[in-house]
């Protein structure tokens, strides 16, 4: 209670009804909440009878607001908000990509000129805007991709403390271009990523058959501290950084059942449902975290052959150690510093996806994993789940051919977004 909700393409107000409902669930007693069947499944709702008349009209007029550029969608999210006792929440026609609005106009239609607490949205897939047309406060380098322009918005859209949720395809959190990289090092370094859940394949069907993920994120409370020279980089979590407000580990979430049959439809329920179990590992990252730390620790040590050191010391590598790294000259030990990363390109993920578990016993059992500050930036702010993921023998001969397909599918879609950007930029030149 007391936040700002925000979807800047709210289609139907599908998010805002669910935040709704997740408020009203929360502040029911234990007689005022009941089990809806939804789409098969059943759904715990609750009357929210523990809120106040105060609470009540803050949630009916000061808490929710969108945008959508369709009138057609605007006046169907506003007829779901109405049928739920919020037909004072405004949905505006609005394109953010290519409209701004002062603090003055801002205060005209109740919006808060700092910010909004928590932004949740699904956003338009590889659609495209005329780059005349694109406010300079949304701009990443030359870049026309909605998706990517979105997500620069939401990031700018978020007060100090904010966070938010928002669905993006799979191209976004790997692709090449210089926009897509541009994006994800403004994302990690001036955002605290908490974690990117992977979602199945067909997830959308029937409407779209993109892969996509998740991602959540905050904006700091305070201003991120700038990095330092090379010679004395910003520490990564892994050292136990303190004072640094950028992103410090990001969580990686794999869902390949969400509930419900992966067929053209997708509305068959089914027992396989990985995101009960995923939503329990978000809500417990720190412990999460914690173990990863015990079982990266112990899976490297266990890798690695005995100590062959030249200084006659106890530590497995000395600072003049020579050894037979199986990892590969490049590898880097989880304790080490950004700096050695970014030096040898390579984290302590890398080195054990590299070289995979010794044996079956030693590979990692869940469907979640993480990465540190320091091995996202030797790997150019790659967000892709799969980029990090502990490989056992396992892993590596039965991958699912579904995943690889949606990997294919992403750069295929990479490709000809670049293509098309070619294409504009020949036209422009013999016009």
């Amino acid at each position: 209670m007391g936040e700002t909700i925000y979807d800047p393409a709210a289609g139907t107000a599908g998010f805002l009804v669910a935040a709704y409902n997740h408020i009203r669930l929360a502040n029911s007693s234990p007689g005022a909440i009941h089990d809806d069947e939804v789409d098969g499944k059943m759904q715990r709702r609750g009357l929210g009878d523990k809120l106040s008349a105060a609470q009540v009209s803050a949630l009916q007029t000061a808490t929710f607001f969108g945008n959508d550029v369709d009138p057609k969608m605007v006046r169907l999210a506003t007829m779901n908000l109405t049928l739920r006792g919020l037909a004072n929440v405004r949905i505006l026609l609005r394109n953010v990509l290519t409209t701004t609005l002062d603090n003055e106009r801002k205060a005209e239609l109740g919006l808060p000129a700092e910010g909004f607490h928590v932004v949740l949205a699904n956003p338009p897939f590889a659609g495209r805007v005329d780059k005349d047309r694109v406010v300079e406060e949304v701009k990443v380098g030359t870049s026309t991709a909605t998706e990517l322009l979105f997500l620069k918005y939401m990031m700018d859209s978020l007060r100090p403390g904010g966070r938010c949720g928002v669905i993006v395809p799979e191209g976004v959190l790997f692709g090449s271009t210089t926009a897509h990289k541009e994006l994800r090092r403004q994302l990690i370094e001036n955002n605290r990523v908490e974690a990117v859940l992977s979602l199945p394949g067909g997830v959308f069907q029937p409407y779209s058959g993109v892969k996509t993920s998740v991602l959540f994120f905050s904006k700091p409370k305070t201003p991120v501290r700038p990095e330092r020279s090379e010679a004395k980089p910003v520490l990564s979590s892994v050292e136990g950084s303190k004072g640094i407000q950028g992103t410090e580990k990001v969580l990686f979430l794999h869902a390949d059942n969400d509930g419900y049959k992966l067929d053209a439809n997708h509305d068959t329920p089914i027992e396989a449902d990985d995101l009960p179990g995923l939503i329990d590992a978000y809500k417990m990252r720190e412990e999460r975290w914690a173990e990863w730390q015990s079982w990266l620790h112990a899976s490297t040590s266990a890798a690695l052959p005995p100590t062959l050191s030249t200084n006659g010391g106890s530590e497995p590598f000395g600072s003049n150690s020579v050894h037979p790294d199986p990892f590969g000259p490049n590898s880097v030990r989880p304790e080490r510093s950004v700096a050695e990363s970014k030096e040898n390109g390579i984290g302590a993920q890398d080195r054990l996806s590299a070289a995979g578990a010794e044996s079956k016993s030693s590979a990692w059992p869940h469907k979640y994993w993480f990465a540190d500050a320091a091995t996202l930036r030797a790997n150019d702010f790659n967000l892709s789940a799969g980029r990090y993921r502990p490989m056992s023998q396992a892993a590596v001969e039965h991958r699912d051919p579904r995943e690889l397909l949606d990997e294919l599918a992403a750069i295929e879609a990479e490709i000809v977004e670049e293509v098309e950007a070619l294409r504009a930029v020949l036209a422009e030149a013999s016009a």
